[in-house]
């Protein structure tokens, strides 16, 4: 074998090497964007089911004319009617008739986190938790029968939303825009891009007289 069948040789050998690893490389990162992709759907599920649940058995006002929804685009409280095992993995409802469901978004972390206890009690409860990560933006509206506002207190207004909208933006691998995060919710320029998650929840119980 000649010096340039050798040089030959070791060339082909090299290139096939750098195909292969960067199909290899190529392979993992799209399965790594598989991975992130399932569990920011999973979390969303998570997140918008349990939403439905306390919505559709929430109520004008509980004790002590507390809001049976108290929401703005950010954040979110649901009063509602639920007896059921507490399992935080899935539902984030405690033991208990009346339930106090709670969502709220940071956009300094990037994170919603969700906490359920038993309404009569003033402290006890389950813990906030990571209900979703990687959340870019999260926003809450809420119908009154002829538009949809921004916040909703239904003590204030002695009367239930016809339906909450809940949409979520995930991270996309852009870089994050600070100046955005101190502003004021109802200040900042609306999404460029369609929400990655995105329901409107009717409230049962919120007759056309009442909406």
């Amino acid at each position: 074998m000649t010096l340039l069948e050798v040089l030959l040789a070791i060339g082909i050998g090299a290139a096939l090497a750098i195909g292969i690893g960067n199909f290899i490389g190529d392979l993992m990162s799209g399965r790594d964007r598989l991975l992130i992709s399932a569990e920011r759907f999973d979390s969303g599920n998570r997140m918008v089911e349990a939403l439905e649940r306390a919505l559709s058995t929430t109520m004008v006002a509980g004790p002590g004319e507390e809001p049976g929804i108290d929401g703005t685009q950010e954040s979110i409280v649901v009063l509602c009617r639920s007896v059921t095992v507490p399992d935080p993995a899935r539902g984030l409802l405690a033991p208990g008739d009346l339930q106090r469901l709670e969502l709220r978004f940071s956009s300094e972390s990037g994170r919603v986190r969700a906490s359920a206890r038993d309404a009569s009690l003033a402290s006890a409860g389950t813990q906030p938790q990571i209900i979703a990560a990687g959340v870019r933006r999260l926003r809450l509206r809420y119908h009154d029968g002829s538009g949809w506002r921004s916040e909703f207190n239904t003590a204030q207004t002695g009367r239930l939303p016809v339906a909450v909208e809940i949409a979520v933006w995930f991270e996309n691998g852009q870089p994050r825009e600070p100046v955005f995060d101190g502003m004021p919710v109802e200040e900042r320029p609306p999404p460029t891009r369609r929400p990655d998650r995105l329901r409107i929840i009717a409230i049962p119980d919120a007759a056309e007289g009442d909406a």
